[in-house]
């Protein structure tokens, strides 16, 4: 798999060459991407790609890993110390004037706590977005407070914490995780992600997959044991963060991040309902978080502080902003109460509706209430070849729907007897089918998805009695 339109650099440092990959007008503010194990920086490929319409964006293989040479000996070769030196290194040739914004994922971000907090990087650095990776010392004090003073929870989240890290364990052992990922492991592991994240069949990981694996244990033993016997007690960060947690990772509970406004005193918090290798599986919401976060920052440098919390201010905030959710019969009523209540929360909204008029006016409004993106589409949910058509549209344009509301629906009044058999079916169509096309579409086209939150409000209002008496008195909804 290759970066399309990428411009190549070699950058030497400490005794390495590092493959460094460009894209985006080089005259923006430079975004650089930080790779985990056991990635190369092609992992960042969809991500990359979308924040280069609005910035510069840089990309590197880590030492060892991709298209960047090996340290000789590997023991020794992959501490914190060096690879501050290897990115300082790369933000010296490309953007030597300015600060660079970082973001870093799993090891990447391991390696940017450390960058974002180490004197020697002051002023290098304009903001860092953290996933799926802590920083090693906030770890270590993480661990001693539990085991210092141990409480039932704390204890309990030491023991989850460790069966999460049994890979950890593996990798410090000689030899044979080498010898793994070099035969079987580096075979299966394309399928294992495929099946364990839901990553599609794209060319990734790439051919490097076994060298990277093998000298990225490395990483690991030169660094885990050392920080976490001695954490460095100065590790404050010295700019903004932006921390995204997966709620659904493998490997780290979100317990981890507790109290880490004591260490990061301006923080920025989002929660993503996903697996650990999001920048494959949600690279529309890490583009938009990250776009988003580089920009208040860059605008706070000229005219302000720096942003210190999401842009949305209501009472579900912390939990839906930047998400993407979808509302059909979004045109009024419900619908339409619906959208403006998730805009007000920070959610990208697609107000959907048989009523196209009606949808653009809900997302114009969604956007004066809060909602960082919103769009108006026309759509009669009873017509399925049309919600395929829709579904694929979503996924091409705005991303991975996060919550799918099955709002629209219709319902009949007059005599029962007279009552037609195209009106049941129309009924049917819309609030029984609709519903059923709506999800079966979404899943189909967002297969990255584990779990999307999906909400059906059902039944309608059904029709009266021959005497003109109303079966149920709920009262009917919009059809779309």
């Amino acid at each position: 798999m290759k970066l399309r339109e990428a411009r190549e650099r070699w950058v030497r440092t400490g005794g390495v060459e590092l493959c460094v990959a460009e894209l985006g007008d080089a005259s923006r503010p430079t975004v650089v991407l930080v790779h985990g194990y056991p990635d190369s920086k092609e992992v960042w490929s969809q991500v990359a790609s979308r924040l280069a319409e609005e910035w510069h964006v840089v990309l590197y293989d880590v030492r060892g890993h991709g298209r960047s040479t090996a340290p000789s000996p590997l023991r020794g070769g992959f501490t914190l110390e060096k690879l501050t030196g290897d990115f300082l290194a790369v933000a010296d040739a490309v953007s030597p004037d300015r600060p660079v914004h970082v973001v870093g994922h799993d090891w990447g971000s391991v390696q940017a706590w450390e960058f974002a907090t180490v004197r020697r990087t002051e002023g290098r650095i304009a903001s860092f977005t953290s996933m799926s990776g802590p920083s090693l010392d906030h770890f270590g004090h993480w661990i001693k407070q539990r085991m210092s003073r141990p409480t039932p929870r704390g204890v309990g989240q030491l023991i989850g914490q460790g069966a999460k890290s049994w890979y950890v364990y593996l990798l410090h052992t000689p030899v044979l995780p080498e010898l793994a990922w070099r035969g079987p492991l580096g075979t299966r592991w394309p399928r294992i992600l495929r099946r364990m994240e839901k990553m599609p069949e794209d060319g990734y990981p790439t051919a490097s997959l076994p060298r990277d694996a093998a000298h990225g244990a490395w990483l690991y033993r030169d660094n885990v044991r050392p920080r976490l016997r001695e954490p460095r007690t100065d590790a404050y960060a010295h700019v903004p963060v932006q921390l995204i947690t997966p709620t659904e990772d493998f490997f780290l509970s979100a317990s981890l991040h507790d109290r880490l406004e004591s260490w990061v005193p301006q923080l920025v918090r989002r929660s993503l309902p996903a697996k650990h290798w999001v920048p494959r599986t949600r690279p529309d919401q890490l583009s938009a978080w990250i776009s988003e976060f580089v920009a208040s920052n860059e605008t706070a440098r000229r005219d302000g502080p720096p942003l210190l919390g999401p842009a949305a201010t209501g009472a579900h905030a912390e939990r839906f902003a930047g998400q993407l959710v979808l509302v059909t019969g979004a045109a009024g009523g419900i619908g339409r109460a619906t959208a403006f209540a998730f805009a007000e929360a920070g959610a990208r909204v697609v107000a959907v509706d048989r009523d196209g008029e009606g949808a653009a006016r809900t997302a114009e409004r969604a956007l004066l209430i809060g909602s960082p993106a919103a769009w108006g589409e026309t759509a009669d949910v009873g017509d399925e070849q049309v919600m395929e058509k829709l579904a694929e549209k979503v996924a091409r344009e705005y991303g991975v729907v996060d919550v799918l509301v099955n709002n629209a629906g219709t319902g009949l009044s007059g005599s029962f007897l007279e009552t037609t058999s195209e009106d049941w079916k129309n009924v049917l169509d819309v609030n029984l089918w609709g519903s059923s096309t709506a999800a079966g579409s979404s899943a189909s086209r967002w297969p990255s998805v584990a779990r999307a939150a999906i909400s059906s409000t059902w039944p309608p209002r059904p029709p009266s009695s021959p005497h003109g008496r109303c079966l149920r008195t709920a009262r009917p909804r919009r059809r779309c």
